[in-house]
Order: C-alpha cells, then structure tokens, then sequence
C-alpha cells in the first residue's frame, strides 16, 4: 500500500497532538532552562525591569504623597492637586505591572544579558538627560532646554540626523508655547532672555 506524502503527514499529525496533550510541560518548556525546575522558570530574568520598576514606584508614591497636600478640587474645576495625584496613581499602576510581569515572566530570555544591559544603560541616559534639564529650566529656561533635551534623545539614542533633532525639537517647543502661554494663558520658566 502506497501512501502519498500528504496522506502520511495526515496520518502523524494527530500522534504530534496527543503527545503534546498527555505531557504539556514538554511543549512549553525551554531548552536553555531544561535543568531548572518548574518553580524556577518563574524567577526573574529581567533584573533590570525591577529595578525601574521598582524606582517608579518610590517615584509615585513621592508624587502622590506631595499632590496630596495640595487642594484636589478648585471653584471652578479641578485644583493643583488633580493632575498630579492622578499621574502618581498611573505611575504607581503601571510599574508595579512591569515588575510583576518580570516576576511572573516565565518566558525564556532571547537577548543577551550584555543587550539588555545596553537597552538599560539607554534608559538611564534618557532618565539622566532628563534631570539635567530639569535642572536647566530656571537658568536657560524651558523652550532652550526642551530643546536641548530633545537634540540628545532623537540624535543620542534614536540615531537620528542632527538637523531632523533639531527641528523636531523647536517645533515641539513652538507647540508647547502655543499651547501653553496663548492658548491656555500659563506661563512656563523663562530665561533672561525672556524665553
């Protein structure tokens, strides 16, 4: 009896899912971790989500702790306290579900630790980018370094051409003034120039 490729590809397709039925563990287990039992599949493998999450917490319960000393509602709307009580909630939400999704991941780790060290290495000169002009808003004033810290992060970790930071970044500052001080009438910090 001659059997065509298809018929036998058929005819084994079935004992491929019952295999996989009578030992799931199997189907889902990695070759990298096969000598780890079961319970440690589920240990971190992603320090470095941890720790940011971790950080963004502490970051969250700060900002909520300070927007809850400020009035939460004013006559005519929300108060000062609103917008940041409700941004401290989300940062605390969504890091704590990035560090129990690096808990809880039991997926195996694709990249090379020396990868995601580059990728957190990434993020901590954006976070660091970021204080610096933080700290830059009351001496150059908040279009200059939005600015500035636009140029790092599109030219520095984006790989981007320098002319196209630029442009995106006095852009972006033309918008947040239009937005902020003619349309909405409030004032961002200024240089000693005036802007």
């Amino acid at each position: 009896m001659h059997l065509s490729w298809r018929a036998l590809k058929t005819t084994q397709r079935p004992a491929r899912w019952l295999a996989k039925l009578a030992n799931p563990l199997e189907t889902i287990s990695n070759p990298n971790y096969s000598q780890l039992s079961q319970r440690e599949h589920l240990v971190i493998r992603d320090k470095g989500n941890l720790i940011s999450g971790a950080c963004l917490v502490a970051f969250g319960i700060y900002v909520i702790s300070v927007a809850a000393k400020l009035p939460y509602l004013a006559d005519i709307g929300p108060g000062p306290g609103f917008f940041p009580l409700w941004l401290g909630i989300g940062l605390v939400l969504f890091a704590a579900y990035l560090m129990f999704g690096s808990v809880i991941s039991s997926a195996a780790k694709a990249k090379s630790e020396s990868h995601s060290w580059k990728g957190s290495g990434r993020a901590l000169a954006g976070w660091c980018a970021m204080m610096v002009a933080i700290a830059l808003l009351g001496s150059i004033g908040f279009s200059l370094s939005f600015v500035i810290l636009t140029v790092f992060l599109v030219v520095a970790l984006d790989r981007r051409p320098a002319l196209l930071a630029v442009g995106v970044g006095i852009g972006l500052a033309a918008a947040f003034y239009l937005i902020f001080v003619v349309a909405l009438d409030v004032s961002l910090p200024k240089a000693i120039w005036g802007f």
